[in-house]
């Protein structure tokens, strides 16, 4: 092999048991159900089993000169992950788009005894709450690539690195959910949507950042681009009522499409001979607000961040 070149790659099991929390107890949080905020429980549960996973990965390293690069893929296999039962999916079986589909099907009733529902009866408009349980829910298979590359050079006294990291997600696939013996979430692919109310988190289909870094003496500043991708709200173009329009630039359809999440950083570090180190960050430089999503806060908080430009000082000292 040349001592340019290298290869890497490995494979390994893992579990993890569930969180006490997760085994008993109640959690009782509010989300739209139908047009409106309702009631759901989401109940502890003493039959969960730990969840598995098996991991593989593969990658190639080059390093020249200044010069490194790695490219590497990833693939998890997840089975009986730990998760709340999918509300949005456990609504739209029941309820379907008429709003009350399979009210008093016999084959739905045990799914229909999870929902409390007002005088009125069965409806999606009816719904005073419902009730959900953590389980092992479906297997999940995901993969993708992580990428990285650098050059390191001179610039007359200083050093000058000019870099990227990145991830791209190939696919991040469950299958179908049951709840009471009913399929609520047929098996999907998740990435590039908000996967919202369902089992999996947001996927942006790619994340990372370029950077820019000069090292003079004790002193080192770095500039960094971060992005991550834009992607779709799944869910319906109408979900909310009119009152929410105003929210949505004055559409009800406003924020299916998310879009990309772009901030600037920068950091000067000093790293002074009696082993003290000074440094002084200024994050998302331009101020920029994260893209609107049809979400309780206006914005995905597992993707994006609220603040906007915000100084960071800190001190370290080495002893």
């Amino acid at each position: 092999m040349a001592p340019w070149l290298a290869l890497r790659g490995g494979a390994g099991t893992t579990f993890r048991g569930p969180p006490a929390q997760q085994l008993e107890g109640n959690l009782t949080a509010l989300q739209i159900i139908g047009t409106s905020f309702r009631a759901v429980d989401i109940n502890g549960n003493p039959d969960l089993e730990p969840e598995k996973a098996t991991t593989y990965s593969g990658g190639v390293i080059l390093d020249a000169g200044g010069f490194n690069a790695s490219v590497d893929y990833f693939r998890y296999d997840l089975k009986g992950p730990i998760e709340q039962e999918p509300t949005q999916g456990i609504v739209n079986a029941l309820f379907g788009a008429s709003g009350a589909a399979n009210c008093g099907n016999a084959a739905f009733a045990a799914l229909q005894q999870r929902f409390t529902f007002t005088g009125a009866g069965c409806g999606v408009g009816n719904v005073q709450r419902l009730r959900t349980v953590y389980v092992n829910s479906a297997n999940v298979t995901t993969s993708g690539l992580d990428v990285q590359a650098s050059f390191r050079g001179e610039l007359g006294l200083a050093t000058v690195t000019v870099g990227a990291t990145g991830t791209y997600v190939i696919d991040y696939k469950t299958k179908d959910v049951t709840v009471e013996g009913i399929v609520v979430q047929p098996a999907f692919d998740g990435v590039g949507l908000l996967n919202y109310q369902t089992t999996a988190y947001p996927v942006p289909e790619i994340k990372g950042n370029w950077y820019v870094q000069g090292d003079y003496d004790v002193a080192s500043l770095r500039v960094q681009f971060n992005y991550i991708d834009g992607y779709t709200d799944q869910r319906g173009a109408a979900i909310f009522g009119p009152n929410f329009g105003a929210l949505a630039g004055g559409s009800v359809t406003g924020g299916k499409e998310i879009g990309a999440f772009k901030t600037m950083d920068a950091t000067l570090r000093i790293a002074l001979p009696t082993g003290s180190t000074v440094s002084l960050s200024a994050l998302n430089i331009f101020d920029r607000a994260p893209p609107f999503a049809r979400l309780d806060q206006n914005y995905d908080p597992f993707t994006a961040s609220p603040l906007g430009f915000t100084a960071k000082l800190g001190l370290s000292q080495k002893f």
